[in-house]
């Protein structure tokens, strides 16, 4: 285990700051502490002898056991020296319950300051300061001053705030839900909400985490855990700063248009997880998102008795963007037939109040199987003919054989509680009234396209576009050596005609004859159907983010924009444009012909790429880009230099929260036997092929890899092999130059703390024995080298004698783990020795 884990499952415990005053911090932690029977509690305080009749020591130093966890409840000056004697001591974490650092003034943050060097020097992970501390209820663990009991349960909830924390968990206690973890983070000296996503991810009691954030921390760690674990496991996020004050005290992106909250919006989007705006949706989407059954749209029909709730419904649904499904006319014809004349014949269905079971269930299924309809809300209040426990056993038995939600508001208090226990039993999320329910279905929506974005992993420009980077690259270096950040129009658009943006030739003037061609442009430049806006600017917490949206007076008074996180795709380029209003007018409007959208995403794909290379630039805004006859082209454009931008740092893209493709690790090689191989960092694009080679490889082949037999190769494993966070997983395929066929594919993944990693490699029976292997694992050590990690490690199958040799040959040690399985590894940092690039 790491030390966060150790530290989140400790066995030992010290309280530095024991007290028996009561009503004092050091007291309530203590007691809460005691109540874990089976882990040891060491109180610290240097004026007793005992506390709460346990033997108290001077320090943490004379403890006699090795400390897990120390818990700090002392003044925020002497923090600093405690944590430093925790650091000697071999403490694994530190929670520092302890405020008056940052919040304070500049005394505070001088303090912050000198722990988080002291920190860096011991590698103690530290949660807090100025937090609640954290509670995991299945082990009996309360390591804060909470004096709540939460039932233990499946859901994880992370706090920022002390007081806003503490508020929620009482709701949510009174509300009857249960916890696997709660962890007050406080000032994020060290542990983040990054690092406690990585550790719940792999938590088995946990089955959603839910996120009250104020700040997001290290965003590249958030954004880079997130997307690694939204798909196993539902990130729900309450970020306040939407409206009020606080919306209005964000920082601006471009003038008066984008706001601060606007770039978190897209970042949790980006990151698979879903925002909500008030405590209670938060723990109720957390009980939806964990469905199997997630809608593939927002088309919803509403069935039900009541016709007054059903436009209620239909009323909430639209105002929050939703789409009320338009069933098929043949669905309206079967319904004719199935219902009393005067049914609403649309959706909503209203069935009529004398509605039976067999009526309510026969309108369901006809909904569930029409292809214009994702999902079905069926809202219902107590009546004779269709008792509530009745009809909810035949909705429940009716949603087992569809992949379509099913959700429902049951309305009448007792009269209904028993039909509500069946749908809660079945697993049909259920709700008191129908705005409740729709609001549901749309986090399922919106947590739905979010997966569907998240893995549609963007690189950079393939080989055979690449622009030739360094000739550009010298284009801001006279401005910055002269002390001007603002790159002339005529190297702006230089640098906007290298990455494929067609710019406006007329102001250009480069020769008579392009200055002609450009007057023709100039003319059509005057004719503009539409005028669109493309920025860019470095975000304070999510470095460069890009801004699309309408330009011109219009786009300044309907603000009508969208943001994006890059690198961008084609794909991810797409839902920037089409999340935007002017969406629709690009498609023709009053007459005007239609934008080529697929150049449109092609010119934003090409905008990224060119961040993507330049993190010098501070920001580029490019308007308007204009669009005429259908044809986008920029019209004009300022790009203005980073002045506090130092080259040469640990990270090539620091301005960026997403890594993108590696192009730096592809390599062509040649196997022993002379067939030719390009080496390169897989793509999520390179799904069929990987399934082919896994598909056709021998049962032996399989079992040494995977240590067991596959039976069915599934769409959501192939995901997690193709669509890899470059930043952690690393993945290098063996493409043949001929058939360009996988071949083999090796494997690099950073543990949580990145200072080691676990490698795997695997090769195609018809090309072993060649050579690839050896090269795989060199390449491997490689890019560990380059990242800096202390050591990998690789398990592989005791009798695997092949693997064994080459790890040998390779200076790996190795050792018997566990029943048939063996380890290599190969520490990496010696001292004195330097880091090596791939080879």
């Amino acid at each position: 285990m790491n030390r966060l884990e150790v530290m989140l499952n400790p066995k030992t415990v010290a309280l530095i700051g024991a007290t028996e005053k009561r009503g004092t911090v050091g007291r309530t932690i203590l007691e809460n502490l005691l109540q874990a029977k089976e882990r040891k509690v060491f109180p610290v305080n240097p004026a007793r002898e005992k506390v709460l009749d346990l033997e108290s020591y001077p320090r943490i130093t004379a403890v006699p056991e090795h400390v897990d966890l120390a818990v700090v409840a002392t003044p925020a000056r002497s923090v600093p020296e405690v944590v430093d004697e925790c650091g000697q001591a071999g403490v694994e974490g530190v929670l520092m319950i302890s405020g008056g650092f940052e919040e304070i003034g500049e005394e505070g943050k001088r303090l912050k300051t000198e722990v988080q060097r002291i920190r860096k020097k011991y590698g103690t992970r530290i949660l807090g300061p100025n937090c609640l501390g954290f509670m995991r209820p299945a082990l009996g663990l309360n390591a804060s001053f909470l004096q709540v009991k939460p039932p233990p349960g499946d859901v994880a909830f992370l706090s920022q705030s002390r007081a806003l924390g503490s508020a929620i968990l009482d709701w949510a206690v009174a509300a009857g839900v249960g916890f696997s973890t709660i962890a007050s983070l406080g000032s994020m000296v060290d542990v983040d909400f990054g690092d406690m996503i990585d550790f719940l991810g792999d938590d088995g009691t946990t089955r959603s985490i839910l996120i009250y954030m104020e700040r997001v921390g290290d965003a590249r760690k958030f954004m880079s855990a997130a997307r690694g674990f939204a798909r196993r496991k539902p990130i729900v996020v309450l970020k306040p700063g939407r409206f009020g004050a606080s919306a209005k005290a964000a920082h601006s992106l471009t003038g008066a248009m984008a706001i601060d909250d606007a770039v978190y919006d897209a970042a949790f989007r980006r990151a698979g997880a879903v925002r909500v705006r008030e405590i209670g949706e938060l723990f109720a989407a957390a009980e939806v998102l964990d469905s199997k059954r997630l809608p593939s749209g927002p088309r919803l029909a509403i069935v039900t008795s009541a016709g007054a709730l059903g436009f209620m419904a239909a009323d909430s649904l639209i105002h929050q963007d939703g789409e009320l499904a338009e069933l098929s006319q043949e669905t309206v014809n079967q319904l004719d037939a199935l219902l009393p004349p005067h049914w609403s014949k649309a959706n909503p269905i209203d069935i009529l109040g004398d509605a039976t079971v067999d009526r309510f269930m026969n309108t369901v299924r006809l909904c569930l199987s029409d292809p214009a309809v994702d999902g079905v809300l069926v809202i219902y209040v107590p009546m004779d003919y269709a008792p509530s426990a009745q009809l909810a056993q035949a909705l429940a038995e009716a949603s087992k054989n569809t992949w379509k939600p099913v959700i429902a508001a049951w309305m009448g208090g007792k009269a209904v509680q028993q039909g509500k226990a069946i749908l809660v039993e079945n697993d049909i999320p259920v709700y008191e009234n129908p705005e409740e329910s729709v609001r549901a279905y749309l986090n399922m929506c919106s947590y739905k396209r979010n997966l569907d974005q998240l893995y549609e992993t963007p690189h950079e420009l393939p080989v055979h576009e690449a622009v030739p980077k360094e000739r550009m690259k010298k284009l801001p270096t006279p401005t910055l050596t002269e002390g001007r950040t603002l790159l002339t129009e005529e190297a702006s658009k230089e640098l906007l005609t290298a990455y494929g943006i067609p710019v406006n030739a007329a102001r250009r003037g480069r020769d008579p004859q392009e200055a002609m061609e450009g007057a023709a442009v100039g003319q059509m430049i005057t004719e503009a159907d539409y005028e669109l806006i493309l920025r860019a600017k470095k975000h304070k917490d999510f470095g460069t983010v890009i801004l699309f949206g309408m330009g011109g007076a219009a786009g300044e008074f309907i603000k009508d924009f969208s943001i994006g996180l890059p690198p961008l795709n084609q794909t991810l380029a797409k839902m920037l444009i089409q999340e935007t209003k002017v969406y629709k007018m690009l498609q023709g409007f009053r007459g005007k012909p239609a934008a080529d959208l697929e150049r449109l995403e092609q010119i934003l794909v090409d905008f990224s790429n060119l961040i993507v290379d330049f993190p010098e630039i501070a920001e580029i805004d490019v308007d308007p880009l204009a669009v005429s006859n259908g044809i986008p082209f920029a019209l004009g454009v300022r790009i203005v230099l980073d002045n506090d931008y130092v080259p040469g740092g640990r990270s090539n893209y620091p301005h960026l929260v997403i890594a993108p493709y590696p192009t730096k690790y592809i390599m062509p090689w040649q196997l022993s036997d002379g067939t030719k191989v390009l080496l390169r960092p897989i793509r999520p694009e390179d799904e069929p092929a990987e399934r082919e080679m896994l598909s056709t490889l021998s049962e032996e082949t399989i079992r040494t890899r995977f240590f067991s037999s596959i039976k069915t190769i599934t769409h959501d494993w192939l995901i997690l092999l193709c669509n890899v966070d470059y930043d952690r997983h690393i993945a290098i395929v063996a493409e043949t130059r001929e058939t360009k066929k996988i071949v083999g594919v090796a494997r690099l993944i950073l543990n949580a703390d990145a200072t080691s990693g676990e490698l795997a490699v695997l090769v195609h029976d018809n090309f072993q024995k060649k050579g690839l292997g050896t090269k795989f694992i060199k390449i491997l050590i490689g890019i560990a080298r380059e990242r800096g990690l202390e050591s990998v490690q690789a398990q592989f199958l005791v009798d695997n004698e092949n693997i064994r040799k080459v790890f040998k040959r390779l200076g790996f040690t190795t050792r018997w783990l566990v029943s048939d399985v063996s380890e290599a590894v190969l520490k990496l940092k010696e001292q004195g020795e330097k880091s090596s690039s791939p080879s």
